[in-house]
């Protein structure tokens, strides 16, 4: 694939993972998190005011992380369940390092949000990683 193909899925990419994660994060699970963060997060007026310099790399990283070490794994053409496996899998390592990593140093990060946050990151993983390899596939495969 070309440079300009990746550069698009990286873009792509940004765009899917901040709107699935807003979307979740900000509105589906925006109670849990409150009640399960609130004395740990950046809040302000009882609402979570994250820094958006910090997200904003953390989204980037994950999408390059697509890119460079999930997406040349999958062949063009290949079957759902490889590219289910390949994100999932990408998505347990990410957030089950964080996860457990917070869970082990802070005595408030409760096993429920270990729990829940790894199941989203598999889930939010496998969704952008099968969107890329399709988009990859149709669009930009020669």
């Amino acid at each position: 694939m070309s440079q300009s193909g990746d550069i698009k899925l990286f873009i792509a990419g940004l765009i899917i993972i901040i709107a699935l994660d807003m979307l979740v994060l900000g509105v589906i699970l925006n109670g849990f998190y409150k009640t399960e963060l609130s004395t740990l997060g950046r809040m302000s007026n009882d609402a979570f005011k994250p820094n958006i310099f910090a997200a904003g790399l953390t989204y980037i990283l994950i999408s390059l992380g697509f890119v460079l070490l999930i997406l040349p794994r999958i062949p063009v053409g290949e079957d759902l369940g490889p590219r289910i496996a390949y994100s999932a899998l990408f998505g347990l390592l990410l957030y089950g390092f964080y996860e457990l990593t917070n869970y082990s140093m802070l005595k408030d990060w409760s096993l429920t949000i270990l729990l829940v946050d790894i199941i989203w990151g598999i889930v939010l993983c496998s969704i952008v990683g099968v969107t890329l390899s399709y988009i990859r596939d149709y669009l930009f495969a020669t």
